[in-house]
C-alpha cells in the first residue's frame, strides 16, 4: 500500500514536470537563428573567401542542417536513425566526387569524425540526450569545407 502511494506520487511528479513546456516561440526561434547562422555562414564562404564551387557549398549546407533538423525530430520520438545515417555518409561522397581524389590521412580523417558522429548520435538517442551531436556533426562540417578549400 505504501509503495503505490509512492509510485503514485512519483508518476504525479513527473506527469508535473512533462508538462512544464517552453513556449512555443522559443523553439521557433532557435531553428530561425540556426538557420540565418547556416546562411551567414554560406555568405562569408563564398564571397569572402570565394569558396568554390558554390553549389557544392549549399548542398553541404542543407545536408548539416537536415542532419539537425533529424536528430531534433528523434527527440519527438520520430525513427528515422536510417536516414540520418545516410545523409551523413553522403556528405564526403558529395566533396570526394566533385572535388578529387584525397590522401590517406584526409580518409582516415573522415572514416574517423564519420564513426565519431554515429556512435554520438546512437549514445544520444539510447541516453535520450540529443544535443551531444551537433558538436561531433559540426566539426565533420568544417573538416570537409577545409578539405574543399585545400583543393
Amino acid at each position: 500500500m505504501e509503495q503505490n502511494k509512492q509510485e503514485k506520487i512519483l508518476n504525479t511528479a513527473q506527469e508535473t514536470n512533462n508538462k512544464k513546456t517552453k513556449p512555443k516561440w522559443l523553439g521557433w526561434l532557435v531553428w530561425i537563428i540556426i538557420a540565418i547562422c547556416a546562411i551567414a555562414i554560406y555568405l562569408i564562404l563564398i564571397f569572402w573567401r570565394n569558396l568554390q564551387p558554390w553549389w557544392l557549398i549549399a548542398l553541404i549546407m542543407l545536408d548539416y542542417l537536415l542532419l539537425l533538423i533529424i536528430n531534433y525530430l528523434n527527440k519527438l520520438k520520430y525513427k528515422l536513425n536510417w536516414l540520418f545515417s545516410f545523409l551523413l555518409a553522403i556528405l564526403p561522397v558529395l566533396v570526394l566526387v566533385f572535388i578529387g581524389s584525397w590522401t590517406w590521412w584526409m580518409w582516415l580523417l573522415v572514416i574517423g569524425f564519420y564513426l565519431l558522429t554515429l556512435g554520438i548520435y546512437f549514445m544520444g538517442i539510447l541516453l535520450e540526450n540529443y544535443w551531444k551531436v551537433s558538436i561531433p556533426l559540426s566539426l565533420f562540417l568544417i573538416l570537409l569545407l577545409i578539405f574543399i578549400a585545400l583543393k
